[in-house]
Order: C-alpha cells, then structure tokens, then sequence
C-alpha cells in the first residue's frame, strides 16, 4: 500500500490549443488484433452500457475527498492522491485515485471522477480495472474541439493490457462524455506489415494536442512475451465520442552488430 496523503493536492490546468495531424490515410493494410486478445477483458477494453452512471450515494462535504475511497470498489481501500482539474469556461472536475487488495479480476486500483454542487462532491464516473492509474491529463485537439482528460492506467501481469479511461469535456448539459476507446481496432488502415500484430495493450502519450500511442508488434511465430516485430507509432483523432486511428508508423526491429 502507498502511504495516505491527507491533504488534496489542486491542480489548476493551464492550457494551450495545438494542432498539427497529418491527413487520413487510405488503402493500406489494417492494424489487427489477435482474436483472443480482444475479448472484454481484453486489450483496450471498452466499458459496458451502464459504465459511468451517477453513483446513488449522496453528495458528501469535500473535506472527505482525502479521508476516505468513494465509492468503495475495492477490499482495504486507501486514497492516496486527490485534486482538481480547472478549464476556461467548463465547471471544475474533482478527481481520487484509489489503491487497495485484487479483486476477482486481479484489479487494484481504481479513480473516481466528481463535480461539484454547492459546498459538496458528487461522483459521476469510476472505474476498478487496472493495477494503476496515473494521475488525470488535459489536452486539447485544437480546431474548437472540447478539452480531453485522459487517466492512463495499465493490467499488469501476461496481458498488460490497457485500461486508459477518456471523457470529453464540455461545457454543455453532460459534463464529461466517455469516449469509446477499442472501436478502432480492424476499422482504420495503416501502413503496418500485413504478417505482424498487436497482442497488448498501447502506451499512450498524452503530452501534446496529438493523441500519440506506442506499440510493440508481433510476428505469429513469437511467444507471447517476447515480440520481435518491431514497434509502430499510432496517431488517434477523437470522432463521435470514439477513437479513430488516422496515421501509423512503422518501427522495424533494431539490428545488432
């Protein structure tokens, strides 16, 4: 277990517009996915239906936010880290990260997402999928497009699957709007060799307005440990609440001499 911090930790977010994405490509072989690699619990696992609707719970004084886990998603569960995310024009978004024993899924670390009302905090997403979450990120797509933020988080163990959760937030009636992070797989072309594949989960990059991933590749000869592919750089946009892969590079294996 991390040691309890007590106090929250405000993170006001300055932010800046970037854009410089290179155009859509065409015709090119399909990034794929081993089947077995993309069932639910898979690689880039999307959330079911129901994900992210407001917890019944009521709302609670913000003072709580460092004392205890909220919700309570996992046995012995400790909040080691809180703050805030701030945006012009757009209400601030509280958020907890959460550390406690495995679950049935092995999971040992969760996040909470709350906003505001009055003197309170009132939770809105959450999540209880990886063993870790990093600290949440704001970016901006450029061309007017709405603020991401962005909570990476990773499966450790034989999978290392990905379990990065993404919201679009707006300044409308729904606040933050989950985007859809695995509707991409098989649907967008990229300049890959057609003999080598994806079989874990991505690196993403959340540092700039580009929405960057990196990836080991796989040929189907390898153990599931040991890629000897190469690597590829993945550029994403965000279209209707989705991801959409829009340009990809090929990193062939570095030789030896």
């Amino acid at each position: 277990m991390k040691r309890h911090i007590p106090a929250l930790l405000a993170l006001p977010i300055m932010l800046s517009a970037m854009s410089c994405r290179p155009a859509d490509l065409q015709g090119s072989p399909q990034v794929r996915v081993r089947e077995k690699f993309a069932d639910p619990k898979g690689v880039w696992r999307d959330r079911p239906a129901g994900w992210g609707r407001a917890i019944t719970e009521p709302p609670f004084a913000m003072k709580e936010l460092a004392r205890r886990c909220i919700p309570r998603l996992l046995a012995n569960c400790e909040t080691f880290k809180g703050g805030y995310l701030s945006a012009p024009g757009r209400p601030r978004i509280y958020w907890q990260l959460q550390e406690g024993e495995p679950d049935e899924n092995a999971a040992s670390a969760g996040f909470t997402l709350f906003m505001e009302s009055g003197a309170a905090l009132i939770p809105i997403f959450w999540a209880a999928e990886a063993n870790d979450y990093e600290t949440p990120v704001v970016f901006w797509p450029g061309d007017g497009a709405d603020p991401i933020i962005a909570i990476a988080g990773v499966k450790k163990g034989n999978g290392h699957y990905s379990a990065d959760a993404l919201f679009r937030w707006t300044n409308g009636p729904q606040t933050l709007v989950p985007i859809q992070t695995g509707g991409w797989i098989g649907a967008a072309p990229a300049p890959l060799p057609a003999d080598l594949w994806i079989m874990k989960g991505l690196a993403f990059n959340y540092a700039s307005g580009l929405l960057t991933a990196r990836t080991s590749l796989w040929r189907p000869e390898d153990g599931d440990c040991c890629p000897t592919g190469g690597s590829a750089r993945l550029i994403f946009d965000v279209r209707d609440d989705a991801l959409v892969l829009t340009h990809a590079t090929y990193l062939p294996p570095e030789t030896q001499d």
